[in-house]
């Protein structure tokens, strides 16, 4: 989703990672607070973002967690597991009437966010669960419907109702020393009724690592979720739940870069990516936020779309993300 450029010409490869498709933000949280212990007690004000953010916020569970250079810093206790779920007693449910018709209107939902460690050697992971009790169970509960795994050395477990799916035989690239990766998991599916299929697609840096189907158990119509971990070194930063992308399928194509360079005082980008789509084009210089507004461009019948942004004389560094604007398919 983030990306640099200098003054020099940048390759696709290095921009490809600038690019998210994605519909209505439901909810976002960047964690740009001063460092403390007590994530509980930190201001949310200039964190949150989306349509549930008046309703909703991230709280420890298990164990207090912590906000260490604007990032959440990831706590677990003696019994490995620690994290954050939206809401107290009761959790708040993303099927309710603030959430839930737009995320059956576009086929599902995501989850993103930026996830950084320090030791590629090690199977200590950070875990995402869907389909989870009212409570504060583990993350691997028999009451989750399904638990997604990632491992700091580049594998994976999957859990279905605590029923071990095992490794999906899909690594992600990992490198020594300090790891910043982009997760991104898909959850589509057309109704929160117990019995629903839902696939779950989970990519890292663009990597597909996990592609499952499971049902939605015992939950009465909601949906409640989780961030966890199993020990402390995981800092999970700008975090995103938003509708799928596309309208009405979930499954919109996030764009592909086909060209990138700086030509006459400009920078051009060349992608593929959904057919008659419009994508709002958005421009940082500090990766705080996304506030510059570098127009819109809409793909044509065969999905290929150009941008044109430029360069300001003496920038030493710009970020770009190119967003899908929800209902913009025909």
């Amino acid at each position: 989703m983030k990306s640099l450029h200098t003054k020099a010409v940048l390759s696709a490869a290095l921009l490809a990672g600038c690019f998210e498709a994605r519909g209505i933000e439901l909810f976002s949280d960047n964690f740009n607070v001063d460092d403390t212990e007590n994530f509980d007690g930190a201001p949310t004000s200039g964190r949150l973002g989306g349509t549930a953010s008046a309703e909703t916020s991230l709280q420890a569970f298990t164990v207090q967690q912590a906000i260490t250079g604007g990032a959440l810093d990831l706590r677990a206790n003696q019994f490995a597991t620690g994290g954050v779920r939206f809401g107290g007693s009761p959790r708040y449910d993303w099927a309710g009437s603030t959430t839930g018709a737009d995320i059956l209107a576009a086929g599902g939902f995501t989850v993103s966010f930026d996830w950084s460690f320090a030791d590629n050697t090690s199977p200590s992971w950070v875990g995402f669960a869907v389909g989870t009790a009212d409570n504060d169970a583990f993350v691997i509960d028999a009451a989750n419907d399904h638990a997604l795994l990632l491992r700091m050395n580049g594998q994976n477990e999957r859990f279905d109702n605590r029923a071990n799916l095992g490794f999906s035989g899909n690594t992600f690239t990992t490198s020594e020393g300090a790891n910043t990766r982009k997760v991104l998991i898909k959850y589509l599916f057309d109704s929160f009724a117990d019995g629903t299929n839902v696939n779950v697609i989970a990519s890292v840096d663009g990597q597909e690592v996990v592609n499952d189907t499971f049902q939605w158990d015992g939950n009465l119509g909601a949906l409640r979720m989780e961030l966890a971990a199993d020990a402390a070194g995981h800092l999970v930063d700008n975090l995103v739940i938003a509708t799928a992308p596309g309208t009405g399928t979930g499954n919109g194509t996030p764009p592909v870069i086909t060209a990138a360079g700086s030509v006459d005082g400009s920078y051009h980008i060349s992608f593929n990516g959904e057919a008659s789509t419009t994508y709002n084009v958005r421009g940082s210089t500090d990766l705080q936020s996304f506030p510059i507004d570098h127009g819109t461009v809409t793909t044509d019948t065969g999905g290929a779309g150009d941008v044109v942004i430029p360069l300001v004389p003496g920038e030493e560094k710009h970020f770009y993300r190119i967003e899908e604007i929800e209902g913009s398919e025909p």
